[in-house]
């Protein structure tokens, strides 16, 4: 059984590409300057050329020739990948939530099959989007202050889950983590699902004690910041693993039900850590200013 991202790949896909060449044939383009655009090879595109286009099945046929006069102006213009990347998957997903990629599927009896109208106009798809909007949402507020001082070794990452999260593919966090610029926090690419293993597991773990967490970040840490966290009245539980184990799943058994914070004090290899717990990724990131500022304020950095 194939899913239709392979019926989109080995006959749409192609038959765009053959449009496009034709239509920046027509437009006055060397076979060298076509190939150039779309990355391949001239005899590639010396094939596109001699090949008729395909008729597909309507709605699929509008569509494909619409994207490829699209796709055809782009390359024209100059714009980057990101921009024909967009225009594709965009085009990709309408059709797909429209089930007019259905005849391109290998389901049995794709009729009544209802996947990709769940996945892309449900309500999953519309909560993965806030996950991920949440997430780049907390790492501009990371950046107002500094808290280079609170940036492990290992660098940070914020993950935030789906509710109902039950594995890691539910978690979404920083691919490569968060990496500090010039005193500045960058991401190398968007939030992405599934893009954590360890920070995933931790979240996941702590959600077995309190189902309202949804997301965690993970900080340098000290013993010098202990008594002004707990000062502040912030309640920290302390990882023992002689007691609760390793980590991810020694998360669920140290951290104190109604607590935020959670150290792992580190061993032969391990760096010591601090979790921040939350309700949000955007609460988590408003926390971790309030206890840098704090930090800051009583020289304890």
């Amino acid at each position: 059984m194939w899913p239709p991202c392979s019926g989109v790949n080995d006959l749409f896909l192609p038959e765009v590409r053959v449009r496009v060449s034709k239509i920046l044939s027509e437009r006055g383009l060397s076979q060298h300057q076509i190939a150039s655009l779309l990355g391949v090879t001239q005899t590639m595109v010396s094939r596109y050329l001699r090949k008729e286009p395909q008729i597909l099945l309507e709605p699929l046929e509008s569509h494909a020739q619409a994207l490829a006069l699209e796709l055809a102006e782009s390359l024209r213009r100059g714009e980057g990948d990101d921009v024909r990347v967009k225009m594709i998957c965009s085009q990709c997903m309408e059709l797909r939530s429209s089930k007019a990629f259905c005849p391109l599927c290998s389901v049995k009896d794709s009729a009544s099959c209802m996947a990709c109208v769940e996945l892309l106009t449900g309500s999953r798809f519309a909560e993965n989007e806030r996950v991920v909007q949440e997430i780049n949402q907390a790492v501009h507020i990371l950046n107002r202050k500094d808290i280079s001082f609170l940036i492990p070794e290992v660098r940070s990452n914020i993950a935030m889950c789906l509710p109902g999260a039950e594995t890691p593919l539910d978690v979404a966090a920083i691919p490569g983590r968060l990496v500090l610029l010039e005193g500045e926090l960058k991401t190398l690419s968007p939030p992405r699902f599934g893009s954590s293993r360890h920070l995933s597991r931790v979240l996941l773990s702590a959600r077995e004690v309190d189902s309202r967490i949804r997301a965690v970040m993970n900080l340098r840490w000290s013993e010098r910041y202990r008594e002004l966290l707990e000062r502040a009245g912030y309640g920290i539980s302390y990882l023992k693993r002689e007691v609760h184990g390793e980590l991810p799943g020694g998360c669920a058994k140290a951290l104190r039900k109604g607590t935020r914070f959670l150290v792992d004090p580190g061993g032969f290899g391990i760096e010591p850590a601090l979790y921040v717990f939350g309700e949000g990724a955007v609460q988590v990131a408003l926390t971790v200013i309030a206890i840098a500022e704090l930090i800051k304020k009583k020289g304890g950095e």
